[in-house]
């Protein structure tokens, strides 16, 4: 879309909503202002989630700007990963958690600087917690989306004509329901992942019922444990 301004956006969605009756709760952006705002107009009683995706990618693609991923690999790595997993944490933690990992890491790595100072003036300062945080959010991501529209535009090629665009889209639209249709389709998520999920739901969990969940977000132990789980 061309001109991808907030009311360019309602008219969208106002559009689609004459068309479809929707009301969702949950909404996962990809930290775009102006969607996020047009999606707040159009549904104000949606929970809108920025992509942990989106954001894991924004820090890698950072992180390699920075050069800290080159040579001292594993170092810079991992202090990436501590980052990205911020946002697992409650809204409330992320900033004290940040606060840890600097301490944590600059005793030995003060190269790093410039990359946490980004973070702090782009996440901390800038986006604010309360717009990347996922904590106990089961989706977290939108690629499952981000998917199926690159399979949508490989399916329907480049400057069709109407008729062989209206053929591969009804084509596109048959393999879909093919898919869906399967029963393989539906036990396809790999075990990596809901082993992560489970880790995670455990650790919520014990944050949930602690009575000092301000010791446990402090704790460099239990942000290890939280942190280290792979963020992809």
């Amino acid at each position: 879309m061309e001109g991808r301004t907030t009311q360019n956006y309602v008219n969208i969605l106002n559009k689609i909503t004459s068309v479809i009756c929707i009301a969702p709760q949950t909404i996962l952006s990809d930290f775009e202002k102006a969607e996020r705002n047009a999606l707040q107009t159009v549904f104000p009683n949606a929970k809108i989630i920025d992509c942990f995706f989106h954001y894991s990618q924004a820090l890698v693609c950072n992180a390699k700007k920075h050069r800290i991923l080159k040579g001292d690999e594993e170092v810079g790595m991992g202090a990436t990963k501590l980052l990205i997993s911020l946002a697992l944490l409650p809204k409330h933690f992320i900033e004290d958690g940040f606060k840890i990992i600097c301490n944590i890491i600059f005793k030995n790595c003060s190269y790093l600087e410039a990359f946490f100072k980004y973070y702090k003036d782009t996440w901390i300062n800038g986006f604010k917690p309360e717009s990347f945080c996922v904590y106990k959010e089961f989706h977290r991501t939108n690629n499952v989306s981000e998917q199926h529209n690159r399979e949508l535009r490989e399916s329907l090629g480049k400057h069709s004509t109407i008729v062989a665009f209206l053929a591969n889209l009804t084509e596109h639209q048959k393999s879909i329901h093919s898919i869906l249709k399967h029963p393989k389709f539906w036990l396809r998520s790999r075990r990596s992942s809901k082993d992560k999920d489970e880790e995670l739901q455990k650790i919520w969990q014990a944050m949930e019922n602690s009575n000092e969940l301000s010791h446990l977000s402090i704790e460099p132990q239990f942000l290890g444990k939280a942190f280290y789980i792979p963020a992809l």
